[in-house]
């Protein structure tokens, strides 16, 4: 009788041990989720909308000038300012590229913390591993987390050099392109 008494009383405490590491387990879920819904949030937010509208003004220019600039020499701050604005030209492709990855990672992040949820509310699964599973999980959240500043470091880089160059090269373009045609 003892036998069974300390047996019924052993398998409470640990009912009641595996609770605490499930709501625990829960809990940390939950907060990982949150933060790939801000993550989400703030890569919607920093998107450029435009990349194709910027890679084809930014072509024109390039052609312009390319077609209808004859001089011996070439202006020193004008060849700094058409490097700089072929650099950031061809940067919209890699920047537009990690925009897509990102947003795909969130995508199937999402699924496998959902995964790992149901797997941990049913008692599924590998059960003394949800806490390395956790780990890992949140590894790969803090991971995007740096790529997501790569990339909107990347893009406001971009864009700066974007406005700061574009105005007076289209119209330096446009200028050329009239005294070409005279």
């Amino acid at each position: 009788m003892k036998k069974l008494a300390f047996l019924f009383v052993l398998s409470i405490l640990f009912t009641a041990c595996s609770d605490l590491a499930k709501e625990k387990q829960l809990k940390s879920i939950a907060v990982l989720q949150n933060k790939l819904s801000q993550l989400d949030l703030n890569l919607s937010a920093n998107k450029i909308d435009t990349v194709a509208g910027l890679r084809w003004a930014c072509n024109a220019v390039e052609i312009r000038i390319k077609n209808n600039l004859y001089q011996d020499t070439v202006d020193n701050i004008l060849g700094k300012k058409m490097d700089d604005y072929k650099r950031m030209r061809r940067s919209f492709g890699p920047i537009s590229k990690a925009y897509f990855q990102l947003k795909g990672a969130v995508k199937e992040e999402n699924l496998a913390l959902k995964n790992l949820k149901f797997d941990i509310e049913n008692g599924s699964g590998q059960r003394d591993k949800y806490d390395d599973f956790i780990a890992f999980e949140k590894g790969k959240i803090d991971q995007m987390n740096l790529l997501y500043e790569d990339y909107t470091s990347r893009k406001n880089e971009a864009m700066f050099t974007f406005n700061r160059l574009h105005a007076s090269l289209d119209s330096f373009s446009r200028k050329l392109l009239l005294d070409h045609k005279k």
